[in-house]
Order: C-alpha cells, then structure tokens, then sequence
C-alpha cells in the first residue's frame, strides 16, 4: 500500500455503490482511483471525496489500471467557500481548470501548488474579483506551458513595437 496526497478535482460515480475520483497531486499530476462502496458506505468515506478536499488516500493496486482506495484522510477542507454560491463556482472552476491542463501520470508541482493558493484565496474573507479568476488563468496556461506569445502580431507575424494590448 502507498499513500497518494493531493486535492479531489472530481469524481463520478459507477454502479451503485463505487466512485471514482480524480486527484490533482504534485508527484502524479492528475490521478484517477476507484473508491469501492463509497457511496453505500455513510461512515467509511463521509465527506471525504467533496471536490476542494485535500486529502491523504492509502491505496493499493487494483485488479485494471485503476488504484483501489482503502483508507482516507482529509486534511484541509474549504469551509468558508461553501457556504457562498460565487465561491462554489470558482472553487469547482479551479479545480476543472488546473485538472485539465496537468499531465496524467507526470508530476505537476506548480499547477497543484497554484490550485492550493486557489483554495487560500477562497477561504480568504476578501471577495474574490475577476482579476483574481483571470491571474489564476494566466498562471495556469503557463504552468501548463501555453503561454501565449506576445512578441508578435497573430494576425500578421511582425514583432511588435511598444505599447501594445491584447484582445
């Protein structure tokens, strides 16, 4: 058995009782386990697969590719952003947002690090503006390497000279 950490990105359900969840860890980069009887199991697993949690799973191998989950621990959860309907959007927003652009089965430090300061700026009391939503953007198409290139025109390739603005 091995310990996997990471933040719960998601999760979908399968049959009736399994789930299966997607993490954002720094040393696998995006990681799908399956948690068997998570959902028939109130006391076993009880909140702990809710999307922002960061968590400390043991797990094993599985009969398919998939990991078997055997035992859980939350070690953070976003309280304070669960109780406002913008931040529940931008937390699932984050999530979705860093978990589609880090590598499956590769590390990704940077993008799971930028999620957890996501999660900071969540719980802080301050609202959270565009400006925020926008940076986190920014920072993840970079970590993700899709910068955009901003020394030259898309349209006609000279370089640009100056000020400019981007559209």
């Amino acid at each position: 058995m091995t310990d996997l950490v990471g933040v719960v990105v998601g999760a979908v359900d399968v049959g009736e009782a399994d789930r299966i969840l997607r993490l954002l860890t720094v040393s696998e980069g995006r990681v799908a386990v399956v948690a068997r009887g998570a959902r028939s199991s109130r006391r076993r697993f009880a909140g702990v697969f809710d999307l922002g949690n960061r968590v400390r799973l043991e797990v094993r191998k599985g009969r398919g590719s998939l990991r078997s989950v055997q035992g859980a621990d939350v070690l953070a959860t976003p309280r304070y952003t669960r109780t406002d309907l913008d931040r529940i959007a931008l937390l699932a927003y984050g999530c979705e947002l860093c978990s589609a652009l880090a590598p499956e089965g590769e590390a990704a430090p940077k993008l799971t690090k930028l999620l957890d300061v996501w999660l900071d700026i969540l719980e802080d009391k301050e609202p959270v503006g565009s400006a925020a939503r926008c940076a986190l953007e920014a920072k993840a198409l970079t970590f993700a390497g899709l910068t955009p290139a901003l020394r030259t025109c898309a349209n006609c390739g000279l370089a640009l000279d100056g000020a400019g603005w981007w559209d």
